[in-house]
Order: structure tokens, then C-alpha cells, then sequence
């Protein structure tokens, strides 16, 4: 059977200001087997505390999703920034042990 998991995206976003510290307090009140963690494009610049952060409480993270303008940013042919982006959130899913990395287009 497969695993439910919960995205970090429905646990933080723009209400309570994307605090990824919240996650730790939040995810010990929910049963799931598991997060997927939500990349945002505010997250760049303390991407590697946020992956010891996950690291640090214990996450699992089995999946995570790409910061989602990297589509778009591609779409306008900026390719060495949309692969610049995309490292980085590689690099981010190396660190919290993601096995699936997930990336879509967002509104063109």
C-alpha cells in the first residue's frame, strides 16, 4: 500500500508568513507517514538552513516539490537561471533524503 503523505505547503504559506519552523509543532499533531516538502521561491537565500533545519527535527520527507517558477522562468527561455534554481532545489532534496524529486509549470 502506498503511503499518505501530508504536503508542507498545507501546513505553511503566506498566513502564517512561511514559517518553516512552525513544521516541527504542526507535524506532531498530524498521523501521516510522511511530508512532502514544498519549495518557495522566498527560500533561496536560507535554502541551506531550512535543509538542516528539516534535517534536524527529524522530517521525513520522502518527496519533495520544486520551487514552482522554475517552470516559468524556463518558458522564457532563461535557462541558465531556471537550471541555476533547480540545482538548488535538488541540492535541497539531497539533504532531507528525498527519493522523488516533483517539479511543474506554474501559470504562463
Amino acid at each position: 500500500m502506498g503511503q499518505v503523505l501530508c504536503s508542507t505547503g498545507a501546513l505553511i504559506g503566506r498566513p502564517n508568513n512561511r514559517n518553516y519552523k512552525l513544521l516541527e509543532s504542526l507535524s506532531e499533531k498530524l498521523s501521516c507517514d510522511g511530508y512532502e516538502f514544498m519549495m518557495y521561491d522566498t527560500w533561496y537565500s536560507k535554502a541551506d538552513e531550512i535543509a538542516c533545519y528539516l534535517q534536524n527535527i527529524g522530517l521525513f520527507t520522502p518527496v519533495m516539490h520544486c520551487e514552482k517558477h522554475i517552470g516559468e522562468i524556463a518558458s522564457r527561455n532563461e535557462t541558465d537561471e531556471a537550471l541555476r534554481l533547480f540545482t538548488i532545489n535538488c541540492k535541497i532534496a539531497e539533504k532531507i533524503h528525498a527519493k522523488n524529486l516533483y517539479c511543474t509549470f506554474g501559470m504562463i
